[in-house]
Order: C-alpha cells, then sequence, then structure tokens
C-alpha cells in the first residue's frame, strides 16, 4: 500500500489516495483513512461527495476530528450550497460538537425543505431537547420513533420531553416502551446462553456454566432444558463416582432438581427413569448412614438439604 504522502508528486491523480482512504476504513483505521481522504479533498475541494466521506470519517473517528469536520462542512458547502448530503453530515456536526441551538436551526431548514429522513428527525429532535425547545422535540421524534418504534433512545427521549412538559402520562409510556425496547429478544438471549455456557464447558469451568443455565432458568422456569443441561453437566451412574464432597452435593441438587421439575410437566416420568439409578445411590448411601437428610448445593453456591423422606418420595413417582 502506497504512502499517502508520495500523492505530492502526483497532485492531478484524487482517486489514488481516495482508494488508499478506502483501504484503510475497511482496515478499521481511521486516523489513517482520514490522512487520505484530507489529501484527496484537498485536491479538489469542488468534490462533494469527497467531503462528505471525509466529514463522516471525522466524525466516526470522534476525538479531536469531530471539530475539525465542522470546518471541512463549510468548506464543502461553499463550493456546493444547499447539498443535502452535506447539509445533513453538518448538522450531526454541529449535534456532536454540542452546538445544540445551531443544529437544531439547521435541522429544521432540513425538514422544511422535506427533508423526513430518520437521521434528520432523531437528531433533529434531540438537538431540539438540548437546546430546551422541549415542545418542539416532540414532532420530529414522534416521526423517527414511528419508523423505528424498536429504538430504546428515542422512547427514553420522547418520555423527558413529555415530562418536561408535565405530561407525566405521555412520559410513563415512553418509558415502559423504552424499557421494553431494552430487553434482548428471545432469540438473542437463547443464543447468549447457548454461547456463554459452550465456552465455559469448553474451558472446563462446569460449575460457571451450571450456575449461568441456573440463573436463566430461574426468568423462564418453564425451560426444561436449562435444568437438563444441569444435570448433564453434574452426571454420574452413581454418588461414589463424584470426585468430592462438593460435587456430590451438586449433583444431587442438580438430579433432584430436573427430577422435581420434569415430574411438574405432567409429561410421562419413563423420560427420565435414567435418573433414579443416581439418586437411590444416594438415598441407598444414606440410609445406611442411618442420615436423616443429606445436604443440597446449588449452582450459585448456596447450601441446602433434602430429607430422606422427600428423596424417597421424588424417587417413588419414577419408573424403574
Amino acid at each position: 500500500m502506497f504512502s499517502a504522502l508520495n500523492y505530492i508528486l502526483d497532485a492531478e491523480n484524487v482517486t489514488l489516495p481516495k482508494n488508499e482512504g478506502d483501504c484503510y476504513a475497511r482496515l478499521e483505521n481511521p486516523p489513517a483513512a482520514i490522512q487520505c481522504y484530507s489529501l484527496a479533498y484537498g485536491l479538489n475541494k469542488e468534490n462533494a461527495a469527497l467531503g462528505n466521506v471525509l466529514v463522516n470519517s471525522m466524525l466516526s473517528a470522534n476525538g479531536d476530528f469531530t471539530g475539525k469536520a465542522l470546518a471541512v462542512c463549510d468548506t464543502a458547502l461553499y463550493y456546493n450550497p444547499c447539498n443535502r448530503a452535506l447539509e445533513q453530515s453538518k448538522g450531526m456536526a454541529l449535534y456532536m460538537n454540542k452546538k445544540y441551538a445551531e443544529a437544531d436551526t439547521l435541522y429544521s431548514l432540513l425538514m422544511a425543505k422535506g427533508d423526513s429522513s430518520y437521521l434528520t428527525l432523531k437528531y433533529g429532535g434531540i438537538s431540539r431537547y438540548y437546546a430546551g425547545q422541549y415542545f418542539r422535540t416532540i414532532e420530529p421524534l414522534a416521526a423517527a420513533y414511528e419508523k423505528d418504534t424498536a429504538s430504546a433512545e428515542i422512547c427514553v427521549m420522547l418520555a423527558a420531553a413529555f415530562s418536561k412538559m408535565h405530561d407525566i402520562k405521555q412520559a410513563y409510556v415512553f418509558l415502559d416502551k423504552a424499557e421494553e425496547n431494552m430487553k434482548p429478544s428471545p432469540f438473542l438471549l437463547n443464543q447468549l446462553t447457548l454461547s456463554k455456557v459452550e465456552i465455559y464447558q469448553k474451558d472446563r469451568r462446569y460449575n460457571e456454566a451450571a450456575n449461568f443455565y441456573y440463573t436463566v432458568w430461574k426468568s423462564n422456569p418453564k425451560r426444561m432444558d436449562l435444568v437438563r443441561h444441569i444435570a448433564t453437566i453434574y452426571s454420574a451412574n452413581n454418588q461414589s463416582e463424584y470426585e468430592n464432597d462438593a460435587m456430590r452435593q451438586r449433583g444431587l441438587f442438580a438430579y433432584t432438581l430436573y427430577a422435581v421439575e420434569f415430574l411438574k410437566t405432567g409429561e410421562n416420568p419413563l423420560h427420565i427413569s435414567y435418573t433414579r439409578r443416581l439418586l437411590e445411590s444416594f438415598y441407598e448411601d444414606a440410609f445406611f448412614r442411618n442420615l436423616t437428610q443429606l445436604p443440597l448445593l446449588s449452582p450459585e453456591g448456596e447450601k441446602e438439604v433434602i430429607s430422606m423422606e422427600e428423596l424417597g418420595n421424588i424417587i417413588k413417582q419414577i419408573p424403574q
């Protein structure tokens, strides 16, 4: 890849530094991309598209580049007045530089010209809020909400605007919507669970995997697959196979939990007949040691006990 400084020798060629900037952008190297785009734009300041690429790169990089983006916008708009894309970029630059009143003025002009794009409505509305124009905040943000009802940010800003106007009822409506939008989808939550415990198990962090399954199960008590996974982590043919008392207590907790929850479903208990052998081994060992109860250890590390009577009742409900 060429160095941007080499292009000084070929000042007529704008394409080369532009293309190198694109490469750096794909490599996620914003400073290098901006350097190339700046060189290219300096060779052709009448190119609105190139100016816009440079501005957006600066805004994406944030930091010191945000302030410089405004100067580039002004230069680009001097050569291309009323260019919609550049005006939109300048609105964002003003917003990111916290010049909310100026951003409000520009976004209001864009909306008056018929710009109903999502970003214009969203940041135009938010700029009005931070500029203290609470009543005028509602219309653009409500329009943005219609385009993206899943945006928690827009819901929060609408709730804040209604609160400023003492419309508490509407404020609560959008706070509830924001809270709902912040919740992960069931699909994503399930994928997170599967991915996280898979990593835990590959790393032999079995107790942490069980704890994660258990935590998710407590919020989703109908998910029998989760308690089955916990039992699988602590599976054994006999209580004597566990390497220590803690693992033995975790195994008994996991299997009694799985058996009890499965029996609640009303499904055929033959499906869990394999759990009986392990539970019987716990019962027989305790019987010969004259114990009246057995210790349990939950995936969260909480200590519990189960009486021999309770354990015997569970075993009786599971076919051999």
